[in-house]
């Protein structure tokens, strides 16, 4: 089978992108063909395909006159971009791919991809890593306001501009409104896309709540490669913060808890846009017991949550899934995350710790829990590894997906 899996980025940003390579290798290594379709970026992966990749756009940090000089660009590639049109026009009529598998494609390659796909007759899946279907700004959340969203429910998308939910921009929030309304009266990706997937039951009641259809909607976690991870049950003097560095990460709600255990080394390991931020915030509280990694990957990062005493995932929007989480249990650590989200779904009692998303002092007590009652953090790792072994296991992963691709094509 020849599977065109498509992405905006053909490199490691966060967890969208881990599943995107995962499944590509997952799909590999039952004989099958992936073909890639992204956007060219200097820090991408080696592919044979790159020559077919839409053209660069970078978003942030730009200047406004980068905005200026790029205006055209950026409207086409949120609204309707025609040279990805063109350019997954020539690739698909050099594989001829027999399924698509959509991820996220907005505000980098546009969904003017999906009319090619659907004219050809290529079924298309997508896996709704964000809230795009239903939010102008994918996350359900307001940056600037450090607040969960909905006001856009039953269509009312002005609520983008009116917020400036994209970026604090009034133009940007405008184009995303914009974008939505189109999209949404075209029906853009309702009338092209066969199946989307969600990897959560949460998310896939918010799908629910907001008017998408349930005959289009199919539950499916993430996968994890077990045999990636190997566990380790003892660890070093260190609590861990991985992922992106972002407000609705909740990383400032991580910081202000950490305040109350000088002798407890954090280690922050991510990038993103808050970094230097992060940085004059640690140094001006003379905070010596955090220590900023810059961005971590492959067996390094591995490593470090293998070494950890317990994994903090403090965020403070809807994660639609929480690959976090899962990865830190497939290295035998417990976590602390936030009640919110998919990530409600995955801790439980015998793997972790919950808190109210946001609470710094509930935070601390978690913490406190956990450095004080250190036996139980072998106990909760083995869990948590077993748990990830049953529910999400490549096999089980690789067989649902099959049987997707196959009903969609008879």
């Amino acid at each position: 089978m020849k599977i065109l899996n498509v992405n905006k980025f053909y490199r490691i940003v966060g967890g969208s992108e881990r599943y995107y390579f995962d499944l590509t290798n997952l799909l590999e290594s039952h004989g099958h063909t992936v073909i890639p379709f992204s956007m060219e970026d200097s820090r991408n992966r080696e592919t044979p395909y790159q020559d077919y990749f839409v053209s660069h756009i970078e978003y942030e940090p730009a200047s406004f006159l980068y905005y200026l000089r790029n205006a055209p660009k950026i409207v086409g590639k949120t609204v309707y971009s025609l040279e990805s049109r063109r350019k997954i026009g020539n690739l698909i009529q050099m594989e001829k791919p027999d399924i698509a598998h959509i991820h996220m494609i907005d505000h980098q390659i546009s969904p003017s991809i999906l009319g090619v796909l659907k004219k050809l007759g290529i079924p298309i899946v997508q896996t709704l890593h964000e809230y795009k279907l239903i939010c102008p700004n994918y996350r359900l959340y307001i940056g600037r306001k450090e607040e969960i969203c909905e006001r856009c429910k039953g269509g009312k998308y002005y609520n983008t501009f009116i917020h400036r939910c994209l970026k604090n921009s009034l133009l940007g929030s405008l184009l995303g409104s914009f974008a939505m309304y189109l999209h949404k009266s075209l029906k853009i990706y309702e009338k092209n896309i066969n199946t989307f997937i969600v990897p959560s039951q949460f998310a896939m009641d918010k799908m629910l709540d907001f008017g998408i259809d349930p005959a289009k909607l199919v539950y499916l976690p993430y996968l994890v490669d077990i045999d990636r991870f190997t566990p380790k049950y003892d660890h070093s003097n260190y609590v861990l913060y991985f992922g992106r560095l972002a407000r609705e990460k909740g990383i400032f709600t991580l910081l202000e808890a950490i305040k109350n255990f000088p002798a407890t080394r954090l280690f922050i390991a991510g990038a993103g846009h808050l970094e230097r931020e992060l940085h004059r915030l640690v140094d001006e509280k003379k905070m010596k017991n955090v220590k900023m990694l810059g961005p971590k990957s492959g067996d390094s990062l591995i490593s470090l949550i293998q070494n950890a005493r317990f994994v903090v995932v403090p965020s403070e929007w809807y994660e639609t899934f929480g690959l976090t989480v899962v990865e830190s249990f497939a290295c035998g650590k417990p976590v602390i995350g936030a009640d919110i989200g998919g990530i409600s779904e995955l801790i439980s009692p015998e793997t972790g710790l919950l808190f109210q998303p946001g609470n710094a002092e509930e935070l601390a007590e978690k913490l406190n829990y956990y450095l004080t009652h250190t036996a139980l953090l072998k106990k909760h790792g083995r869990n948590a590894r077993n748990f990830v072994k049953d529910r999400f296991a490549p096999d089980g992963h690789y067989n649902k997906i099959i049987s997707l691709y196959e009903k969609l094509m008879v």
